[in-house]
């Protein structure tokens, strides 16, 4: 007696399987297939311009679950054409396809063999999907609304009254497919376009089990859709209007026109592409009849608009510009830098525009002011302008340091590559880590340009979000992005031999690390030689500068007001303390309450404070890169007292260019030593040398010259 699915002892089911390239899924797929193992007559898989191990993962897997593996290599390129290879093959009574990164349900082939045998008039069963978008599951998809008329139901699935067939839902009988064959040369929808031919030839059946998990991928789905859009749609359209002599009507095709070109406008709206998106839309408005079609391009006409009315500041200007020779993107605007960060974008870009014309662009709004001319050779512009309503963000598992990156803002870069063509991108840090695929085919060159290397900081910093309050934890996840990161890239670089030892520990050994230490900031208006030092002997004036929103920086703002100077105006009058920079937080601004201590928020210029300070200190315990405003206040003429956490990497000699103090009590007795002493002249015009030559405008220049054109 023969079981479900063998007509004399034989299994008579043949399963084809398209796989190029899927070495990491296809397992999983195989394992599913395992418990219908008894079912299936040949296992077919055709491998196509694979260049991974595909094939030795799927000879292994077939193996262990005792599946019947025919295995076909073609060099097509072409999921239609690949599935075709596999029909050639079939020897099976029924054909069942599936694809290499879905995944079968158990019992699910047997419950569509059953209904076939069942309904011998009857050459498709199909079943019910679920979709798992970017590996979140969506509800059930079934198909409803079959009848007895072949060619309607054709119809009514172009029109999606019918609902999508997923590849992996049908059971065909062999003869059913006779001499049809899936469309080749096609981006996209030649599935539907199979399974309309198939409809219209055979009367179909629908159950309500489920039979696949049906795994989309956002970025890869949309990609389809942007490239070649005029020409894949010309294409699609001339194979779609074959169907016409199976008896499918027109208007059924012309409807089917219309909801691709509807998706084509849409993913374009969703990156950004304003002239692709009304072209589109507007191709599906002449084509569209339904009612509730021309109730969602009604919906969509008016977010097209809003989109080519609203575009970001600067972005016109900077593809105005094309080509340009480089490309810098961070997450603020930078061309009035105030923050660390800010300030290294902005001295790479100035560097890079003297070997060409450079764009830098913020994934955070600007302000207008930041845009006008902000350096000869350098265009600003922002991706995002403020009130735009979010978009989703293309990052699910993000870390403690990463910004949110919405897929409009990703949009309009892509767009602005395209246009701009830059020889090289310069990518702020590895925060920006999900910029780097969607650039990776667009651009010759891409640098990860990293401030800090961010899983050693993490073992020091704590972060305050609750997912992350461990170090450990932070710096293994930082430490996965760091080397998946530095595979993308083709340079990086760092601010210090120390850092750059320390990226070699995640990065391929055939990366280039280069050293682009962080320059003087501001440097217009210094002047050339450092004046003699007229100070006098009365009031001690002390400076902290740094981010006061950053952990580390109001840790070492709050160690100097409450426990370094205390100590210091016990044995020493006048001494104040001037606490400067961005954002401060709460614990900052309460800091006033203390008489001695001012805190200037948001300065727009330095300047004054440098020329009233006489020291500035720096009781940093934790960070990493280098610090900038030593190099600053080294420029200004101000000598340094510092951890040395805080002078890591700068190289600086202690006592020559800088004074180096760890605890409270060497803070009190080095300052006290430098004020009182001889020292302090030579100690300022000594680090004046040093930060000019090592630090200044024309060692970047040529840092950046030598890590660009080696």
């Amino acid at each position: 007696m023969s079981i479900v699915g063998q007509r004399g002892g034989e299994p008579e089911i043949s399963v084809v399987i398209p796989a190029r390239n899927a070495a990491t899924t296809i397992a999983e797929t195989l394992a599913s297939l395992a418990t219908e193992a008894d079912l299936i007559r040949d296992l077919i898989v055709v491998v196509d311009k694979s260049l991974d191990d595909t094939a030795a993962v799927v000879a292994r897997h077939a193996k262990q679950h005792g599946l019947p593996l025919k295995l076909v290599t073609v060099l097509v390129g072409d999921a239609g054409a690949a599935r075709n290879a596999g029909i050639a093959e079939a020897t099976g009574r029924y054909v069942y396809f599936i694809d290499a990164d879905d995944l079968h349900v158990r019992g699910g082939l047997r419950a569509l063999h059953q209904r076939l045998e069942s309904s011998p008039g009857a050459g498709v069963a199909i079943g019910t999907v679920v979709r798992e978008v970017d590996g979140l599951k969506s509800r059930h998809k079934r198909i409803s609304g079959l009848g007895a008329n072949r060619a309607r139901n054709a119809e009514r699935l172009l029109a999606d009254r019918l609902g999508s067939i997923a590849m992996g839902t049908v059971l065909l009988r062999r003869v059913a497919i006779g001499d049809d064959r899936f469309p080749v040369g096609l981006a996209y929808d030649e599935d539907t376009l199979f399974w309309a031919r198939i409809l219209s030839t055979t009367d179909a059946i629908a159950i309500g089990q489920q039979i696949l998990v049906y795994r989309v991928g956002t970025e890869r789905s949309d990609e389809r859709f942007t490239q070649a859009s005029r020409t894949r749609f010309l294409r699609w359209l001339r194979e779609a209007r074959r169907l016409e002599g199976n008896g499918v009507a027109a208007p059924a095709i012309a409807e089917r026109a219309a909801i691709i070109a509807f998706k084509i406008a849409r993913t374009h709206y969703s990156r950004g592409n304003c002239g692709q998106s009304k072209r589109f839309i507007g191709i599906a408005s002449r084509l569209w009849r339904s009612v509730a079609g021309r109730q969602r391009l009604r919906r969509y006409r008016h977010r097209i608009a809003t989109l080519c009315a609203q575009q970001p500041a600067g972005i016109e200007a900077a593809i105005a510009m094309a080509p340009v020779f480089a490309l810098v993107v961070g997450v603020d605007p930078f061309a009035a830098p105030i923050s660390g960060v800010d300030l290294r974008n902005w001295q790479n870009a100035r560097a890079l525009a003297e070997l060409g014309p450079v764009i830098i662009a913020s994934l955070h709004p600007a302000k207008t002011a930041d845009l006008q001319a902000p350096h000869r050779g350098i265009v600003a512009a922002a991706l995002s302008f403020d009130g735009e309503k979010h978009s989703a963000s293309i990052s699910r598992h993000r870390t403690p340091i990463d910004p949110r990156v919405s897929r409009m803002a990703l949009a309009r870069l892509l767009v602005l590559v395209g246009r701009v063509r830059p020889r090289i991108v310069v990518i702020e840090g590895v925060n920006l880590w999900p910029l780097l695929k969607p650039l990776r085919p667009l651009v010759p060159t891409i640098i990860l340009d990293m401030h800090n290397v961010e899983s050693d900081l993490a073992m020091t910093v704590q972060t305050g979000r609750q997912r992350f309050t461990r170090p450990a934890t932070s710096a293994a996840r930082l430490r996965k992005r760091e080397r998946a990161a530095a595979d993308i890239v083709d340079r990086v670089w760092v601010s210090s031999d120390i850092d750059r030892a320390r990226a070699r520990a995640f990065c391929p050994a055939e990366r280039p690390i280069d050293i682009v230490p962080n320059g003087i900031p501001r440097p217009e208006g210094l002047p050339d030689r450092l004046a003699p030092c007229r100070r006098g002997g009365g009031s001690l004036n002390l400076l902290f500068v740094g981010h006061l929103g950053y952990v580390p920086n109001v840790r070492a703002a709050t160690r100097l007001a409450k426990r370094i100077v205390p100590q210091l105006r016990r044995v020493r009058d006048g001494v104040r303390l001037t606490i400067a920079g961005r954002a401060p937080d709460a614990s900052i601004r309460a800091l006033t309450d203390l008489d001695f201590v001012t805190v200037v928020a948001n300065p727009d210029d330095l300047r004054l404070a440098y020329s009233e300070a006489d020291v500035v200190v720096i009781p940093l315990m934790e960070g990493g890169g280098t610090r900038i405003k030593i190099l600053e206040a080294m420029a200004h003429g101000v000598p340094v007292v510092a951890t040395s956490v805080a002078a890591e990497g700068l190289s600086l000699r202690d006592g020559n260019d800088i004074v180096i103090a760890d605890s409270d009590a060497q803070f009190v007795e080095r300052i006290l030593g430098l004020t009182v002493g001889h020292s302090y002249e030579t100690i300022r015009q000594s680090a004046f040398e040093c930060v000019v030559a090592r630090f200044g405008r024309a060692a970047i220049t040529d840092a950046i010259r030598k890590a660009v054109q080696p």
